[in-house]
This record gives structure tokens, sequence and C-alpha cells, in this order.
């Protein structure tokens, strides 16, 4: 496994700015039977261990295992947490006490945006480079005036 180039910074970064930082992804692997559930928590704990040598950390982790027309019967299904639908965020949003206002995601796809659209936060689409130097660029464009 390896990191883009900058995210451990960024995570870091975001961390000491006082921001909270999830990850939120759609695991349709798991509905196709690629992979089993207990896989996406070992990333996580291996992300965890990462940044936890770098002092930086993952406040929490949210993942959406279902997909519609998986083959895995338990996890065939439509959901409010499976991006494009804000389902992650909303509980997040819930369970965190955020500021909608100051908060923004950053994501790699299409449906990243429409999911952050669909919460009220401002969507930035990370296409390539490094992820410190677009995320210091996002939270300038996100803070609030």
């Amino acid at each position: 496994m390896s990191w883009i180039d900058g995210a451990i910074d960024a995570v870091k970064w975001l961390n000491d700015a006082g921001y909270y930082v999830f990850v939120i992804t759609n695991q349709a692997g798991v509905a196709h039977g690629y992979y089993p559930e207990d896989a996406i928590h070992e990333i996580h704990g291996w992300m965890a261990d990462e940044l936890q040598a770098k002092g930086a950390h993952v406040d929490a982790f949210e993942y959406c295992p279902y997909h519609p027309e998986g083959v895995v019967d338990r996890y065939r299904q439509i959901s409010e947490f499976r991006k494009p639908k804000p389902g992650m965020i909303r509980h997040l949003q819930r369970e965190w006490p955020t500021d909608p206002a100051a908060s923004f995601v950053v994501g790699d796809r299409d449906t990243d945006m429409q999911a952050a659209a669909a919460a009220g936060l401002r969507g930035f689409k990370f296409e390539r480079g490094n992820l410190l130097d677009f995320v210091k660029r996002c939270a300038a464009t996100a803070r609030p005036q």
C-alpha cells in the first residue's frame, strides 16, 4: 500500500489547523465479492498506524460496503450511505460538532462532489499533484468570510 504524494502531511496540517478529518469511502468491492469487509478495517488500521507515526490522525472512518448490483446478498442493496448520496457525511455531522460553513470535502470522483453538495458542503476535486498543497488551497477557499 502507498500514499498519495503529500497525503500524510495534508492530514497532519488539517489536524494542526483544528479541522476534523474524516474518511468517507464507497467500498462496493465488498458487495461484488472482491474482498471481505474485514479488509477495509485492515486498510483503515494501517492508515491510522501510518498517520500516528507522523503525529497525525483521522477522526473517523466511514465506509459503505453496499451496492444495488452486488453479488453478495447481504450487501446487495440501495443505501443512503453510498455516495453520491450524503448519508456518510450526514452521519458524521450528527456525531461530531462540525461547522458546515467551515467544512469541505476533498475527493477524486464526481460522486464525492455530489455527496458534498447534497450535504451542503463545498467539494474540491483532487486530480493530481501534491495533496498538501491542494488541501491548503481548498482550506483558504472554503474559509467563511
